[in-house]
């Protein structure tokens, strides 16, 4: 559900627009990670939501890393967009216990919100236009700070996870 794909393309948006040349680095682990939320979940429903994304974080994580450029990371995330794509409907399935469903209606809609800007984000670097780049980066980052914040909340471990591409392990 959450992805470290923003923070990745933000920081080398930051850099890039500063004039600092390559970033990859920065993406670190982001601070989203699975801590465990105290979501109120039956254990039937976070057991299969977490094993969605997990088995998505897994796919993403085998991926090879993005090169440095811009463009590079434009490219990977490309390929990561349809996996988080399949997640995001596996999870739409799922019914959340009524206490928790206002929750997990908004983790979903933010990491939609997320990854659309994620697209328009590809699609700005693609084109070279920095300005949108800079303003996408912003927004597409915030709405994955609001994913991790809910599923974390929801005990969502897997889905909070910021997960980078690493190449088969």
């Amino acid at each position: 559900m959450a992805r470290n794909v923003t923070i990745a393309i933000a920081g080398a948006v930051v850099l890039a627009l500063a004039g600092c040349g390559s970033s990859q680095g920065g993406a670190g682990d982001g601070g989203g990670g699975g801590g465990g939320g105290g979501g109120a979940g039956t254990p039937d429903f976070l057991a299969t939501a977490n094993a969605i994304c997990a088995s998505a974080n897994a796919a993403i994580a085998a991926l090879p890393p993005a090169g440095p450029s811009l463009a590079a990371q434009a490219q990977e995330t490309s390929i990561e967009l349809p996996i988080i794509h399949t997640e995001l409907t596996e999870l739409a399935v799922l019914k959340a216990p009524s206490s928790e469903r206002a929750r997990f209606a908004q983790a979903l809609s933010a990491s939609r919100r997320a990854n659309k800007l994620i697209g328009q984000l590809i699609i700005a670097v693609r084109a070279g236009d920095r300005a949108r780049i800079a303003a996408l980066a912003l927004a597409a980052n915030t709405s994955d700070i609001q994913t991790r914040t809910a599923a974390s909340a929801l005990g969502l471990t897997a889905c909070a996870k910021a997960v980078e591409p690493r190449g088969a392990s």
